[in-house]
């Protein structure tokens, strides 16, 4: 019987080990799951919001209200409310899970929105109705390049957020590198063209 045993508890153990490294095997699965899933559903979040912004055409649209407000010192415009983060707001204790290029300019964008969201409930109240008219603009500028620049982050989330989709860690990391030498090339062109034109003034004098 003794023979039996040292087989018995190899066996026990490799079965142990392999049930082991299968669980983490399908953990490790559920997780990358559940990482594409929202991975998918914020970039899809965002591209709502940053759809209507460039729809919006903010430059004519902050014209066409500051002549109005410019026109009738009374007049305060709508603001409506702003709520665009719903999906963010909602996982937010999972967003660590994240890879770490994705995580910092889809914090950096909605941290955006939540500003926009907060000046815009500044903006409903009686304190900003009773602004004088000049200063009534000014805060109303201030608002929409919060949008315009909200456009910008949001382009740069998306981006990053689809390649991690589509392309995994490798596909981000070619795109870092190629835009890193890009803007490398660019930084050493403004460089030589400054440069030149700095010899050029000294061959004049």
């Amino acid at each position: 019987m003794q023979a039996w045993i040292g087989p018995a508890i190899i066996a026990t153990v490799i079965a142990s080990v392999f049930g082991f490294l299968r669980d983490r095997h399908f953990d490790g699965k559920r997780r990358q799951e559940r990482v594409k899933d929202i991975q998918i559903a914020l970039l899809a979040e965002i591209r709502a919001y940053v759809a209507v912004l460039v729809r919006d055409r903010l430059d004519e649209f902050e014209q066409g209200m500051l002549a109005r407000m410019q026109g009738d010192k009374n007049f305060v415009p709508f603001i409506p409310r702003e709520k665009n983060d719903t999906f963010f707001q909602a996982i937010l204790a999972d967003i660590h899970i994240l890879p770490e290029s994705s995580i910092d300019p889809v914090v950096v964008y909605y941290s955006q929105i939540v500003a926009i969201a907060e000046m815009a409930l500044d903006m409903r109240t009686k304190m900003f109705a009773e602004l004088e008219m000049q200063r009534r603009m000014d805060v109303y500028r201030n608002f929409i390049s919060m949008k315009q620049e909200a456009v910008v982050l949001g382009l740069e989330a998306e981006t990053m957020l689809d390649l991690h989709i589509r392309s995994g860690r490798q596909g981000v990391d070619r795109f870092l590198a190629i835009r890193s030498e890009k803007e490398l090339n660019q930084t050493r062109e403004q460089v030589e063209n400054w440069l030149n034109s700095r010899v050029s003034d000294l061959s004049d004098r």
